[in-house]
């Protein structure tokens, strides 16, 4: 648990989700920005992670077991005086933020969204990326690949679109991704904001994955400070 700066307390903590093989220092870019705005933030772990405990299946889920996790931290957070959470997930850290959306019952007590390049529809993900590698037959091979994963784990790929499961949240939702981005496609994050009826704030870059924060540090410590202040979290002092 990292502390907000001397002299900001608030009563919303944040709580960074990382990539898939990332570590929680990913988050570190982040927290300047999050300590100025008072939130009391969290860097976590989850299965499979190399600091971690593994998984009955073994394998990272894309969300779809990885979101209990988030849900230990959110629990967590509202037992030791939090009264809500924003959530910031990067990468793979989207998809399991939107699973939590969907299937928590500690869902209500979010209060804002925070996404640097969301990866919400790991099916469209795989068959772009066999499309990029020139991979034969993406739309053959890219469904079995997802039924050899269903019938090893027991999980499918299909649950995995959050898509419409983020565009649904009510709160206000900061999100960056970049056109550049070589691994998840933008264009599910456009989709979901053309979806949005809630307060958004979308910094699209030119950025390669996870990379908008490189390509303008200033600009992306300015606006997503700006949207911190007018998400207005409650405060102590």
């Amino acid at each position: 648990l990292v502390p907000p700066a001397e002299g900001t307390s608030s009563t919303t903590w944040a709580i960074v989700v990382h990539g898939i093989g990332g570590r929680r220092e990913n988050g570190y870019r982040f927290l300047p920005i999050l300590r100025e705005a008072g939130l009391p933030t969290m860097l976590i772990a989850y299965r499979n992670d190399r600091d971690a405990p593994p998984s009955a299946e073994g394998y990272y889920a894309f969300g779809l077991t990885e979101w209990r996790d988030v849900e230990a931290a959110v629990a967590y957070a509202r037992a030791n005086g939090a009264s809500s959470v924003a959530l910031l997930g990067e990468s793979m850290g989207g998809g399991i933020v939107g699973q939590f959306l969907r299937r928590s019952g500690l869902r209500d007590h979010v209060s804002a969204l925070l996404f640097d390049a969301p990866a919400l529809d790991f099916p469209s993900i795989f068959i772009a990326q066999m499309r990029r590698l020139e991979v034969p037959l993406p739309q053959v091979l890219g469904p079995g690949g997802m039924l050899l994963f269903r019938l090893r784990t027991g999980l499918a790929i299909a649950d995995t679109d959050v898509v419409d499961t983020v565009a649904g949240f009510d709160g206000p939702l900061f999100v960056s991704h970049g056109a550049g981005d070589r691994i998840v496609p933008v264009a599910a994050t456009d989709a979901m904001v053309e979806r949005r009826t809630g307060p958004i704030e979308y910094l699209r870059t030119q950025a390669d994955h996870i990379m908008s924060f490189k390509e303008d540090p200033d600009r992306y410590r300015a606006t997503l400070g700006a949207f911190l202040r007018s998400a207005a979290p409650a405060r102590d002092d």
